[in-house]
């Protein structure tokens, strides 16, 4: 390879070609080029043109410096007989270049940050309505405009239409738009101050690489003219790589449409919707895939966001969302693998229902609505359900770490035998229902009603279950406790307040990290050194355990017999009483080592109260024996260490 400059040691130097007709120059800490630096040639400058040939100067180089920041120079007053000048890469409007004098000055200098050829050419401004229809062009808008039918019908590619802070206004009579376009690519609509009392504001069928930004739109119900969209994207037409952003739109109907539109985005709109609609904020439509909504403020008297029609993969990511209306964001008709993250939706009365006002719903999934993850959202304060599964076909949704509050009938509203999990996780832990009925009422917060701290889950069930039978909180769930860690345990146990769980099921040794366990019912769990909870007389059999009397028990037998070793049996302040009977003990240590007996508060009428038979390193303490027929404690065979 032929290195034609080697300049790649971090000192800024300067490279430069100019003649009478302009000048290029860069100044970079890194001038390596390859291929032939010839002037003219790979290098021209020649009246209103600067070229320079990056493909042939960046042979084999990476991060070619022909292709960084220059500034470039044009003498002789490039825009003589130019209107509205403006700078032009390969033709086109130059969207990030900037210049550092006027565009009408005598010598012009701006600024570009890749190479082509550079000139200065019309702009176009526009002072009525018209078809645009010149390709590569940047059309400016210079005055308010009022028309009867449709502004501007875009019939050529590569235009950029410039409101320039100014309106245009229709009649609102028959079937009209602000701007029209159709089989299109790469169009770019700004700066209106507002586009108003039109049938649709902008409409666009079959484009791709469009950029909506910065405008305002507004409509007027006049005449016979009822129905009003913002954005109807796509209609009849496949179409892609739209980026609706930063826009206010205030119409009667609906703000923003994607019908059989895909890999567009929908970020930072204001929309908000008149009493009377009943459109949607933004609405996803008929094989929408890959759509992204996001940071959009909806203020909707008719619905907020609306997913539906073969519409797969969108992520709707913190919107905040305030309606009177039927639902804030509602995902169904065969719509799935959809991302729905961290949006606020609080809705009141439904002014569109006269006879059911009261119904209003957060987020609402139908028919085959499946595979979503819906993740980290604020749903609170609406008029009915916090959230609606209606059909059985919307399977395997994922809700997680979801705040559910002061939703005036039920937070979660799923009856409908469908398959669906509830998740709340963070580093300690999670929690995670897998259920046919995730019905709830209370408030699900987290944390709150819902908690997970350093080993401990807790569900306050009696608040979740007010007025639900068979609530779904205390069915069947998978509890994961992290870093549980080395603390001492003896012999690690699931406990449900305090206590050993009886019917849990590990699924890993709780020894394990993470440990994963199944519970049937809930209240608070952890791991730690198991207590068993005695109701009535029994074997005590299993080793390395303690058992804790919860009651008194009168008995005609003997009551507990231990048969395993380490056991410690504690009366908790209870007593055991016998019948007199002559064979009978309180409590039978039977071949076993290690067993404490503690804190009875009476162990009476028994042969004997503690009858130690082959059992060795014993401790009876802290107990009172009264009535036995023998006596209060006897040790047999049993020679080794007992206390």
């Amino acid at each position: 390879r032929q290195t034609i400059i080697d300049a790649g040691n971090s000192s800024i130097n300067y490279l430069v070609y100019n003649n009478s007709f302009g000048e290029i120059k860069w100044s970079s800490d890194n001038l390596t080029m390859n291929g032939s630096l010839t002037f003219p040639g790979n290098i021209t400058i020649t009246n209103n043109s600067a070229f320079v040939n990056s493909t042939a100067l960046c042979v084999g180089i990476d991060n070619c410096s022909v292709n960084r920041t220059a500034n470039v120079s044009l003498f002789g007053t490039p825009s003589v007989g130019i209107s509205n000048p403006e700078i032009r890469k390969d033709n086109i409007y130059c969207s990030e270049c900037y210049n550092y004098t006027s565009l009408s000055a005598a010598t012009v200098v701006f600024n570009v940050s890749s190479f082509s050829n550079y000139s200065i050419g019309d702009g176009d401004e526009l002072t009525d309505c018209k078809e645009l229809n010149v390709a590569n062009t940047y059309y400016t808008l210079t005055k308010d405009i009022v028309t009867t039918g449709t502004c501007f019908n875009i019939t050529a590619d590569n235009v950029t239409l410039d409101g320039n802070g100014y309106t245009i206004t229709g009649d609102g009579v028959g079937v009209d738009y602000g701007v029209f376009g159709s089989v299109r690519e790469n169009i770019t609509i700004t700066n209106f101050k507002n586009i108003t009392n039109f049938t649709r504001g902008i409409r666009f069928e079959g484009i791709i690489d469009a950029v909506i930004s910065n405008n305002n739109i507004s409509s007027i119900t006049s005449g016979n003219v009822v129905d009003f969209v913002g954005f109807d994207l796509g209609v009849g037409s496949h179409c892609s790589n739209v980026f609706v952003i930063n826009n206010t739109i205030s119409l009667s109907n609906g703000g923003i449409s994607f019908y059989n539109c895909s890999n567009s985005i929908a970020s930072y709109n204001n929309i908000t919707l008149i009493s009377d609609s009943s459109g949607d904020g933004i609405g996803v439509r008929y094989d929408s895939d890959n759509n992204t909504i996001s940071f959009n403020t909806i203020d909707s008297a008719g619905n907020g966001i609306v997913v539906i029609f073969n519409s797969n993969n969108s992520r709707i990511l913190s919107n905040t969302i305030t309606s009177s209306g039927y639902f804030g964001i509602g995902i169904g008709q065969n719509a799935t693998n959809h991302i729905v993250n961290n949006n606020i939706i609080s809705l009141t009365n439904n002014t569109l229902n006269p006879d059911n006002p009261e119904i209003s719903y957060g987020l609402v999934l139908w028919r085959n609505a499946s595979y979503n993850l819906l993740e980290n959202n604020t749903i609170h304060s609406n008029s009915y359900y916090g959230i609606e599964i209606e059909t059985e076909d919307s399977i395997n949704n994922l809700f997680v770490n979801n705040q559910l509050y002061n939703n005036s009938y039920l937070q979660i509203n799923h009856i409908n035998s469908s398959l669906n999990q509830l998740i709340y996780n963070n580093s300690f832990g999670e929690i995670k229902w897998t259920s046919d009925n995730l019905t709830m009422n209370g408030s699900l917060t987290f944390p709150g009603n819902i908690t997970i701290t350093n080993n401990s889950a807790f569900v306050n069930s009696t608040a979740l279950c007010v007025g639900i039978d068979n609530c779904s909180v205390n069915r069947t769930a998978n509890i994961t406790l992290r870093n549980i860690g080395e603390r001492g345990f003896t012999l690690p146990r699931v406990l449900k307040d305090g206590m050993i769980c009886t019917n849990c099921v590990n699924f890993t040794l709780l020894t394990d990290d993470p440990i994963i366990f199944n519970v049937s019912s809930f209240s608070n769990y952890s791991i730690g050194e198991g207590n068993y909870l005695l109701t009535d007389c029994t074997i005590l059999d299993v080793a390395n355990n303690v058992y804790v009397l919860q009651n008194n028990i009168t008995t005609t037998e003997t009551c507990f017999t231990i048969t395993a070793d380490n056991i410690t049996l504690d009366g908790n302040n209870y007593a055991i009483v016998g019948d007199g009977s002559p064979d009978d003990y309180g409590i039978y240590v039977e071949s076993s080592l290690n067993a404490t007996v503690k804190n009875f508060i009476n162990i009476s009428k028994f042969r004997r109260g503690v009858y130690l038979y082959y059992s060795n390193d014993s401790l009876v303490y802290n107990n009172t024996f009264s009535n036995n027929n023998l006596s209060g404690v006897h040790s047999r065979y049993s020679n080794y260490y007992n206390t």
